[in-house]
């Protein structure tokens, strides 16, 4: 017993001090590798020392006793620091507490060594916290365990329980969210090689062992394999010795799968669409996923209701398979309604829906994630769906973003004839060619035609009328070709402003005009749907980390500007064409319609609609133009400069000059 409380006892004693290492991020040191060397040292120690503790093999405690040394070594280190550069007393709160991890990692078989660990956890929190009682606190979660332990409870069972035997106190609760944010925040130590630091996959894993239950919220089984795995670096001797972004990318990536294996993705499809319904999910169990379908797990004789409930109690992820057969199907809408019932908030992300074919959504299914695959090249395709399975709300790294935003640049300019041009053959722009296609634009000239009409009678908003306008153009200049990101915008202006009419039941927005917004509304979603290439972009930009904030910066809008100034030039002077000067025209046309636009704050002096002063720009349309605007500048900046005669010209300098100056005002640096 007394060398089971050493391993255990010694392990949590030190699981109680990590918290204070945290607060070596901002100890002032002026070696910055101390801080995350230090805290590299401390997860290293207690991750190791916990599988010691429960699996002591010879394997373990030699990589014990080695994380016991990184551990006493980093704490020296950050002594010696805090001693030569005068650092606030947390420089040795965050050293006292990686020794305690180091005791506890030796998993030795003497009483001392628990107690020291205890001892050293007791000298952090005298150090680091400002409650007189915080080390006497410690002793008694220390005094506690061993009470457990002397009770009968196994050694092991107590490793697994939470670290504190009521609530945590309020000053460690305290340093636990310090430690967290710190992580999230913790800067990487090369940008270019490690642009994600990872470092709160280690939050995770100390949450986990706060409140007692299995790593990273995996089942017990599994998560014990991936405690395993981390203690032996995979295998690797040199795991423990590389940058800590590296460690800890490696870590995220080894969790990643593990969730992706813990609970399968139900896939619900409609029989008229069996081979998508195999394809994708070829798809999902190539990247590491397990299904559950009816095609695989569901032989002929089973109960299909009772088969039903058990892939939908047990599913990780629910796909359905978009079609209008599924949509028709009462057995598909019964599936996607349960699912919906089990996240009706979206917090879990639970549905992510693959659309197959062209199909009218219901209402509440077009507000969920899906994504299109029909007419997308097969590479893809397959990076879609396991993109879409893989988001969990964080944002794309700016590098990524930007590639992305590069990637599907639109309108994507060219150089054609020695001259500055728009690409009429950009992939992203290609339409999915089907009988509908060749009657929507004439059908929805029509009705705007009608729509317009009735707007400049009903004295609806400017805006929407010549958003609407302006969609009726394109389609008159295009037709089923059209430049659809443009149109796309068009329409969120006009629901951007129907929006506002329901909000404050405004008198415009009624009878015949309302029932033929709605019908343009319909025919909007029908023609977006004929260009997947474009929603797929919608996903990327929905991911990016652009922040909105930058569309209201001064030196974006005149950089802006300044460069449908100098497209106007470029044409004038031959190094540009009509087109590309009239689509760069119309785009800063837009951006003083974004920058105008308003979404209703709440009624003032006695205003049925508020005035515009008091309405604030909505967030979404200034992302997505910003998205717009930085992959067609990057473009233009690799396209001209490849041709002297443009990129020496005045106005080609104008346009350099110009892209460049947007592009820092979106991204920085």
């Amino acid at each position: 017993m007394i060398a089971a409380f050493s391993r255990v006892g010694a392990l949590r004693a030190a699981l109680r001090a990590l918290p204070f290492a945290g607060r070596a991020w901002s100890a002032g040191y002026r070696d910055r590798t101390i801080a995350p060397r230090l805290t590299e040292a401390v997860f290293q120690a207690n991750a190791i020392s916990r599988v010691a503790a429960t699996y002591p093999t010879r394997e373990i405690e030699r990589a014990a006793a080695s994380a016991a040394r990184a551990a006493a070594a980093a704490a020296a280190s950050a002594a010696r620091a805090a001693a030569a550069d005068a650092a606030s007393a947390a420089a040795t709160a965050a050293s006292a507490a990686t020794a305690a991890a180091a005791s506890a990692a030796r998993a030795a078989d003497a009483a001392a060594d628990a107690a020291r660990a205890a001892d050293a956890a007791a000298s952090a929190a005298r150090a680091a916290a400002s409650a007189a009682r915080a080390a006497a606190v410690i002793w008694a979660a220390v005094t506690a365990d061993a009470r457990a332990l002397e009770s009968g409870v196994l050694p092991t069972e107590l490793a697994d329980r939470p670290l504190w035997p009521g609530e945590a106190p309020d000053w460690w609760e305290h340093e636990r969210l310090n430690l967290d944010k710190a992580l999230a925040t913790a800067p990487s130590s090369d940008p270019e090689k490690y642009p994600e630091t990872r470092w709160p996959i280690w939050s995770e894993w100390y949450r986990s062992r706060v409140f007692g239950t299995p790593s990273f919220g995996l089942p017990r089984e599994m998560a014990d394999e991936l405690d395993r795995r981390i203690a032996l670096g995979g295998g690797r001797k040199d795991f423990w010795d590389r940058p800590a972004e590296a460690i800890n990318g490696e870590i995220a990536g080894w969790v990643e799968e593990a969730r992706r294996r813990a609970r399968p993705v139900f896939i619900s499809y409609n029989s008229a669409d069996l081979d998508a319904a195999k394809q994708i999910g070829g798809v999902i169990d190539e990247g590491g996923y397990s299904v559950f379908a009816q095609y695989k797990d569901m032989p002929p004789g089973s109960n299909f209701i009772a088969e039903m409930q058990r892939g939908l109690e047990n599913m990780g992820k629910f796909s359905p398979i978009y079609s209008p057969d599924y949509i028709a199907s009462d057995i598909c809408q019964d599936e996607w309604n349960a699912a919906y019932n089990m996240d009706r908030g979206g917090r879990r992300r639970l549905i992510v829906g693959f659309l197959v074919r062209p199909t009218v959504l219901k209402p509440l299914q077009k507000q969920i994630c899906y994504v299109p695959l029909y007419a997308v090249p097969e590479d893809k395709a397959r990076q879609a769906i396991l993109d879409a399975l893989a988001a969990d709300g964080t944002k794309h790294s700016p590098e990524r973003s930007r590639g992305e935003a590069r990637e599907a640049a639109s309108p994507d300019p060219v150089i054609h004839d020695g001259r500055i041009d728009v690409n009429a053959e950009s992939p992203i722009e290609q339409p999915f060619i089907d009988d509908e296609l060749a009657h929507l634009p004439e059908e929805m000239r029509k009705l705007l035609r009608l729509i317009i009409a009735s707007m400049s009678t009903a004295n609806a908003p400017i805006m929407a009328r010549e958003a609407a306008t302006d969609y009726r153009d394109e389609l008159i200049t295009n037709g089923a070709r059209p430049h659809m990101p443009d149109l796309i915008r068009c329409a969120e202006f006009i629901q951007a402003d129907i929006e506002i009419a329901v909000q404050f039941d405004a008198s415009w927005y009624a009878g015949g005009l309302k029932k033929a917004l709605e019908e343009f509304s319909r025919l909007h979603e029908k023609l977006r749907q004929r260009f997947p290439l474009v929603m797929l972009r919608d996903h990327a930009i929905e991911n990016s980390s652009i922040d909105s904030a930058s569309f209201d910066k001064p030196e974006f809008s005149s950089s802006h500007k300044q460069l449908a100034n100098a497209s106007g030039k470029a044409e004038d002077d031959g190094k540009a064409s009509e087109e590309f000067r009239r689509v760069m025209e119309r785009r800063e046309r837009q951006r003083q319609d974004i920058e105008s636009l308003r979404e209703p704050a709440k009624p003032v002096d006695g205003e049925l609609i508020p005035a515009d002063k008091d309405r604030v720009s909505p967030a979404n349309l200034k992302k997505r133009f910003l998205f717009d605007v930085s992959g067609t500048a990057d473009r233009l900046l690799e396209r001209v400069a490849k041709v002297t005669d443009i990129a020496d010209s005045e106005a080609g300098k104008a346009i350099i000059k110009a892209s460049k100056e947007m592009l820092k005002a979106i991204w920085g640096g």
